[in-house]
This record gives structure tokens, sequence and C-alpha cells, in this order.
């Protein structure tokens, strides 16, 4: 496997101009179909990467001490969010679930990792994760990369979905982005990653033939503006 794409240090020049809210280094990915959908139907989930692309995923896992989704990606796909090697490395698995909306049975709350979940619910316990309850006006991505900083994390990886992704865009701290085009065609209600109110262009870093599909890596300051 190319190892260009996987170095998380060799960040686009324009990062420097990113503000600097904290000291995590974070990095997203997300895989879309040819014409730009990241899932089916209201949510519904939809294979898109390929096995080597799946691989590629666990090696970004493997390099990040946790990785975080929305409450839509857990009730829609129901993840491990584990890394799969012989390390067996801890890692923390990071969920925003403002209304903690999530199921008992989801499988980040099966205790084989530390699970934290930021909510603005203080009624309803959940086992098998640590809850964070803030004001729910105070559940902005810049409040809770500072909580998430306080526990000694140093990077992160954001897979998912659109809304938390497009948060972390409107953020301005994203420090790498990675987006693979897996090799299918998806229908017109699903969700779109992007959904830019103006044309915007030069925005591909680097980009490759990856098993299937394509790998991009994209320059986030370019979306900000448009988030």
């Amino acid at each position: 496997m190319d190892d260009m794409l996987l170095k998380l240090d060799n960040l686009p020049e324009s990062r420097a101009k990113l503000p600097m809210y904290h000291k995590i280094k974070i990095t997203v990915n997300v895989a879309i179909s040819l014409n730009g959908y990241i899932s089916g139907p209201g949510g519904k989930r939809v294979v898109i990467s390929d096995r080597v692309d799946l691989e590629r995923v666990n090696d970004l896992r493997a390099k990040s001490d946790a990785i975080l989704v929305g409450a839509n990606t857990i009730v829609n796909d129901n993840p491990e969010l584990k890394i799969h090697d012989s390390t067996n490395r801890k890692h923390a698995r990071i969920v925003l679930d403002r209304k903690l909306k999530i199921p008992e049975s989801s499988n980040v709350l099966d205790g084989t990792c530390r699970t934290m979940i930021f909510t603005s619910n203080a009624k309803r316990k959940l086992k098998g994760a640590d809850l964070v309850i803030m004001n729910d006006d105070s559940l902005g991505i810049g409040n809770i990369m500072a909580k998430i900083e306080e526990t000694g994390i140093g990077s992160l990886l954001v897979e998912g979905g659109s809304i938390v992704i497009n948060e972390f865009i409107s953020e301005g701290i994203i420090d790498d982005f990675f987006i693979y085009i897996g090799n299918v065609i998806l229908p017109e209600d699903g969700i779109k990653l992007f959904r830019p109110n103006m044309e915007i262009r030069n925005i591909i870093v680097e980009r490759k033939n990856f098993g299937e599909g394509i790998l991009l890596r994209i320059d986030p300051l370019k979306l900000v503006s448009n988030a």
C-alpha cells in the first residue's frame, strides 16, 4: 500500500492558516458514491469501500487516539469503531449525541474500549459509556474539542456522518481530509456529503486509483467559506 496518502504529518501548506483552537490533530475520512452520496435513503447503510480501502481505514484508525462519529451513524450503521490488528491497542470512541438516542444494544457500548458520549440529556442513563453532559447551547464543536483535549487525546479520526463532518468544516479545524470514491452509484434520495452554495475549485491535493475506486486528499480550508 502506498504510504503517501496515509502520512498525517505531511499536511497541506494552507493548514498553517487554520485557527489553533486546540492541539489535537483532526483527520476526516469518508467514503462516497460516484454521485456524491455517503448513504442510502434515510441514512440507510450502504457498503461503498472495498477491501483495500477498508484496510486503509483501519490503518488510519491505528494512527489515531480516538474515533468520532455522530449519533445517526450509530443508529443507522451500528459500527464497532475498532482497530483490527494484533496489537490490541486501545483507543477511545466518541459519539456526538445531543438527545442521547443511541440504542443500549449499540456496539460502541460493548465495553471493549472507552466510549465517550457528548449529550445534553441528563435524564437517561446508559451503561458502557462515559456521558459528558453539557448545556444544549454549549454542544458546539469548539466546546466539545476543548473537553476532548482535556482527556489527553492527541489525534482524532472523524468518520461521519454528513452533519458532523460539515460541523467540523465550519469550525475550520480539520488537519487532513480523505475521500474515497467507491465504484457505485446510489439513489438520489440518499444523503450527500457536500451541498455547497457556490462553486468550489482547486480543492484536490492528491489523487490516485485505489482498489476499485479513487482516493482523494482535499484541502479542507477551501470548504470553510461554504459550510
